[in-house]
């Protein structure tokens, strides 16, 4: 953290054999060891390679430190930095039993937030878990340590992680408020990593309650900061949010797309509760485009991730989308089963949103399996609860009209159905309504009263006269302040539907833009080859073709580039479109792969290319298309025959895993940037730019090749290579 940092280097900056460090005498050798430790290395290192600050740590606290010194402020830093590595690698025992070990030891020097530090980290471990109540014990240890110190950025870490308790819970306003105040405390320190994070959350807590506009620009606002600090990790949370507001406006495609971004960020992190996350969001959009099988593969993996983990509320949460996966295959009562186990499991967790969303689950399988009666309890619960939006409280009442309806409550359905049709504000309205009602008979109870004083008591004539006129003036005061309500409400409202319909043009726009930039690719793709065509042709015709075999062995060339750009643009337009056919059928994997690299070596050699392959002794046998499996292979090979330099190296490594089967591709020299590998998949992407289509193809294999293995129910992914280059895997 940035305050130990800064204090750390004044420290340094003494520049005695012996410094004092709160209140007592460092001796030489821990000085010594003092320059030595680069702090603002290793927070550079936990934003962006979290194994190698977790790594650096130990090795200085090895050399530095052989035994354990809890009096030494240097030493104490080190581990904290050492558990914040753990909890980002997602290695949760091991940090929470480090962090036990630290709030244990005694106060042996004045820097309290160096002692606040473990209680906080202990809160964002238990948060990270889905145990808010143990987080916010955790994070007011902390605050009792700083006592009136709350000018520095663990003061703001400790509100920004109060606020993720509060959210989970559903207290968006007061989560809200904490954040705000955490976000000036980041500025003021120019904590730009933490700052981003606060817009990131905040603008969470838009989309959850329906603002897509402000959430938007508080992604945006994130966004812009993780990249100029190319924080990865950063990158990964801000695309994954963004997802969500696709998913929830109907933009399952495109969600896909950056929930598919973000698991490959996540994935070269190895955070199970990011990754499983992420995982989480593909399995629901898969639902949506009812690819069944591939929402079964993501949410299967994820819930091995939290379960090693022991996150109660991650668990519910990926078990609500496993009953889902369930009820949309017809298994009604495995559907039940899961996601009442996902309710018992976030009811313990204490995470309201999460146990809202399994509610939600679990009442449309109890529909759809005609347990009307335990639906209606449900919808009653969500109903009576605090609710997230018009749209959702919409349907809501849709479903728990027709239950009533099955129920034969007809007086109940209509009158759902009368309030489904009207927008928030009747609700509001309602509710007002209802209170206009009781005061009126309050009222009419009052009125009652003085006539029966009357006729008992003339001389209290004035005395409840005065009461009656008190009351009256009450009563309109109230009903002028009920009218300006709906007129704000309805003012607000057109706002909110004013801004939908901005987003939803906005991402109308976004979407034609892509369609744009695509056909200009293709149109220069195809225009290369034409054009080239086109003067052989001339030359020809006017007889100015020296060599004429020769021109025709080009033109031919040509037309074959031609063709194969046009089949690969066909290609991924099935995909696109859903229409691709697949022949499946069972194939023995490893003769597969032999036979194709077998057919690549005359080429490799050809460019003085060393191709290498390494078989397992039994064989692999998977269910595929062999015809679409060695298109596969073949376009990644044809890519990285096309990049890798001459007299390079390439190696396909073919192995059996307990989870399955992994298959490796490899070459050398020159390799590609972290920004670069993140686009390799994209369609019409290269990696040099000034390659043409005789070196760099079509821009099109890669992104075939995904297509392609994502519908054989394969994962893809691409990474940096240990021999210089890139390196593609695939996994069953």
């Amino acid at each position: 953290m940035k305050f130990s940092c800064r204090n750390l280097y004044k420290f340094i900056a003494l520049g005695f054999l012996n410094i004092t460090i709160a209140g007592f005498v460092l001796p030489a050798n821990l000085y010594a060891a003092t320059q030595k430790t680069d702090f603002i290395r290793l927070e550079s290192l936990l934003l962006h390679e979290p194994e190698q600050a977790l790594d650096t740590t130990e090795s200085l606290l090895l050399q530095s430190f052989p035994t354990q010194q809890p009096n030494n402020p240097i030493w104490f830093q080190l581990q904290t930095i050492k558990a914040r590595a753990l909890i980002k690698l997602g290695k949760f025992s091991l940090a929470e039993a480090l962090l036990q070990s630290l709030v244990g030891y005694d106060h042996a020097f004045d820097n309290l937030e160096l002692y606040a530090t473990p209680f906080y980290l202990l809160g964002k471990l238990h948060n990270e878990q889905g145990d808010y109540a143990q987080s916010t014990q955790a994070l007011n240890r902390a605050k009792a340590l700083l006592g009136e110190n709350q000018d520095s950025i663990l003061y703001a870490n400790l509100l920004y992680t109060e606020a993720r308790n509060l959210r989970f819970q559903a207290k968006y306003q007061d989560a809200m408020v904490l954040l705000k105040q955490a976000q000036v405390l980041y500025s003021r320190f120019k904590a730009d990593a933490l700052l981003a994070d606060s817009h990131n959350g905040m603008g969470v807590i838009f989309n959850y309650i329906g603002d897509f506009d402000a959430a938007l620009q508080e992604f945006e606002a994130s966004l812009s900061i993780q990249k100029q600090l190319k924080n990865q990790q950063g990158v990964s949370n801000v695309l994954y949010n963004i997802g969500e507001i696709y998913r929830d406006t109907g933009k399952f495609s495109l969600a896909f797309l950056y929930f598919k971004q973000s698991l490959a960020i996540d994935r070269t992190f190895g955070n199970p509760i990011h990754i499983s996350n992420s995982l989480g969001k593909l399995a629901q959009v898969s639902l949506e485009l009812n690819e069944i099988r591939s929402a079964r593969r993501y949410v299967d993996e994820a819930l091995l991730l939290v379960k090693a983990a022991k996150s109660k509320s991650d668990i519910s949460w990926q078990l609500s989308i496993l009953a889902s996966i369930y009820r949309k295959s017809g298994d009604y009562v495995q559907a039940h089963a899961t996601a009442s186990e996902a309710l018992m499991l976030a009811v313990e967790s204490g995470a309201k949103r999460t146990e809202h969303l399994v509610l939600m689950t679990l009442s449309d399988i109890e529909i759809e399996s005609s347990l009307f009666p335990q639906a209606l309890t449900h919808l009653n619960s969500l109903l009576t609860g605090k609710v997230l939006g018009k749209e959702e409280q919409s349907k809501l009442l849709k479903k728990r009209a027709y239950v009533y309806k099955n129920l034969g409550q007809l007086e109940n359905a209509i009158k759902d159905l009368e309030d489904y049709n009207v927008e928030i504000q009747a609700l509001y309205k309602e509710m007002t309504e209802k209170q206009l009602e009781r005061y009126k008979y309050n009222s009419e109870f009052a009125r009652q009263s003085i006539a029966l004083e009357l006729s008992e008591k003339e001389q209290g004539l004035k005395n409840v006269m005065l009461e009656n006129v008190k009351l009256e003036r009450t009563l309109l005061a109230l009903f002028f302040s009920v009218m300006l309500a709906f007129g704000l409400i309805f003012l607000w409202r057109m706002q909110q539907k004013q801004r939908l319909v901005e987003l939803k043009a906005k991402l109308v726009a976004d979407s034609l833009g892509e369609k744009k930039r695509l056909f200009a690719d293709v149109s220069h793709e195809l225009r290369t080859p034409l054009t080239a065509s086109k003067l052989i042709v001339e030359a020809l015709m006017h007889n100015i073709e020296p060599d004429v075999p020769s021109a025709y062995e080009r033109l031919d060339s040509k037309l074959e580039q031609l063709d194969s750009l046009i089949k690969d643009i066909y290609l991924s337009a099935q995909f696109d479109a859903g229409v691709a056919k697949f022949e499946i059928t069972m194939v023995n994997l490893t003769a597969l792969v032999e036979e194709i690299v077998i057919d690549f070596k005359p080429l490799f050699a050809a460019k003085k290319i060393e191709l290498e392959h390494a078989m397992p002794e039994e064989h692999i046998m998977v269910e595929c298309d062999p015809k679409r499996a060695k298109q596969v292979f073949g376009n990644i090979l044809k890519n990285s025959l096309a990049y890798t330099e001459p007299n390079g190296k390439a190696f396909v490594q073919l192995v059996k895993r307990d989870w399955g089967w992994l298959l490796s591709f490899e070459d050398s020299y020159p390799g590609v940037t972290d920004e670069q590998l993140s686009l390799v998949f994209e369609r019409m992407y290269r990696c040099d730019a000034s390659r043409g289509r005789d070196e760099g193809g079509s821009g099109l294999g890669l992104s075939i090749s995904q297509q392609i293995a994502e519908t054989l129910g394969w994962h893809i992914s691409a990474h940096h290579s240990k021999l210089g280059g890139l390196r593609i895997d695939i996994r069953s």
